[in-house]
């Protein structure tokens, strides 16, 4: 649910920066405008589970290595990375090709396939990255890319999705059962954007 109400608000903050200074915005390249959206879904996404941490102290997120992406945590097993997605490319998200890319997405390494034996050691202080389960949450967005038209998370690999499911807006009542704190800031947000 934190993961959604990012992407929501993030889409949202990017939205407005657009329309605050159209000017600006076509001189911005391919390259920065993907960028900036994810800037301000990750800083939407890092706010909320600070707050979240208060109901859950499992949650934590925290910058990749090459500091360029923010993984959100639910320690000490899994993972989430949150990746723009297209559905001309059959909702397949866009990687460049890093070891750490190619690690994450390459099947032998899950520890979630068929009956694996799961390799995590908890005697570890720090879990690296070979002992996670990653998931992606994929976003997708219309044509001028301004409005959210799907968010789904699931276990992306090389070629294709292993499973994938629809991440849904999550009721406020419910989201305060599970940190009040964090259902108070997700009502002011979806009051700014006009969603009662």
């Amino acid at each position: 649910m934190l993961i959604r109400e990012a992407v929501d608000e993030g889409i949202h903050r990017n939205r407005l920066s657009k329309r605050l200074d159209p000017d600006a915005w076509v001189d911005y390249n391919e390259g920065t405008r993907p960028a900036m959206r994810y800037d301000r879904i990750v800083r939407v996404a890092r706010e909320l589970v600070d707050l979240a941490v208060e109901s859950d102290p499992r949650l934590s997120w925290q910058l990749s290595s090459n500091r360029r992406s923010t993984e959100i945590l639910l320690d000490p097993f899994v993972a989430v990375r949150v990746k723009l997605g297209k559905a001309n490319r059959g909702g397949r998200t866009a990687n460049y090709p890093t070891e750490r890319q190619l690690f994450i997405r390459d099947p032998r390494n899950w520890a979630c396939v068929g009956q694996t034996v799961l390799p995590f050691r908890t005697d570890q202080p720090q879990i690296e990255t070979t002992n996670r389960i990653w998931l992606t949450a994929r976003y997708d967005l219309d044509e001028l890319e301004e409005n959210v038209t799907e968010v789904e998370i699931g276990v992306e690999h090389q070629t294709g999705w292993v499973w994938r499911v629809p991440l849904p807006e999550a009721e406020l009542d419910v989201i305060a059962r599970v940190s009040p704190q964090v259902a108070d800031l997700i009502s002011d947000l979806r009051n700014r954007r006009g969603i009662a």
